[in-house]
């Protein structure tokens, strides 16, 4: 019990604890990691479309998307991984999750939001950017009835299973997701609610945002809490 009180007792006096409030450490990494992906994947898209090689940009898709968003990373230590997720894929390795999800639907709602997180689990938050249908997009992702034989044919070869189809100008395509690390594992594990992942419930899913105090107070207690 004097674990489980101590515990209680470091997020109480060390956490900020908010349903809604962004922490600027997250914000900044989550950022900065998709403005990268945006940067670099728009860019190779835009060289192929300019020269309007639209069945080229398609195979860009297919074989530099995901490299390119893996590589968006390494913009910052704290950023674990990014990916690009949506509802209706082209590559299945883009589905969307739960939580993936919930930020899609409140992009759909609140067509102003630029950004969004969420708490994964206590060590690591997600931070979320919402992907919109632009103009250049409906060449391949408008209606399949209007596209180019060449576009078709390079669809069917490249997305045997493509649901990526129908959108209109300004609709919600996808999300942009990073997950950013708050603490690390060794840090998180002598603290109970930091352990377990939101929505298990054993402890309440809030959205914790850590301050310079946070990371004191767990480093300092660490050795105490794994004697009792």
């Amino acid at each position: 019990m004097m674990k489980y009180f101590l515990s209680a007792l470091t997020l109480l006096l060390a956490f900020q604890l908010s349903a809604a409030d962004m922490s600027p450490a997250v914000e900044a990494a989550g950022a900065s990691a998709a403005m990268e992906l945006k940067k670099n994947l728009m860019g190779a898209l835009r060289s192929a479309l300019g020269k309007g090689d639209i069945a080229g940009a398609i195979k860009i898709c297919s074989a530099q998307a995901m490299p390119l968003t893996t590589e968006s990373a390494q913009v910052d230590p704290a950023v674990l991984s990014i990916h690009r997720r949506t509802d209706k894929w082209r590559n299945p390795a883009n589905q969307a999750d739960r939580l993936d999800k919930i930020a899609m639907q409140r992009f759909q709602k609140n067509k102003a939001l630029s950004e969004w997180t969420i708490s994964e689990s206590g060590e690591v938050t997600r931070y979320y950017q919402p992907l919109r249908i632009l103009p250049m997009c409906l060449t391949c992702h408008g209606d399949p009835d209007t596209f180019a034989d060449e576009v078709k044919e390079a669809l069917g070869a490249h997305y045997a299973k493509d649901r990526a189809t129908g959108y209109k100008e300004g609709e919600l395509r996808g999300v942009i997701q990073v997950r950013v690390q708050m603490l690390t594992p060794e840090q998180c594990s002598v603290v109970p609610w930091l352990a377990d992942p939101p929505g298990s419930g054993r402890w309440p899913a809030f959205s914790v945002k850590p301050t310079p105090l946070s990371f004191w107070m767990v480093r300092r207690w660490q050795p105490a809490l794994r004697r009792l």
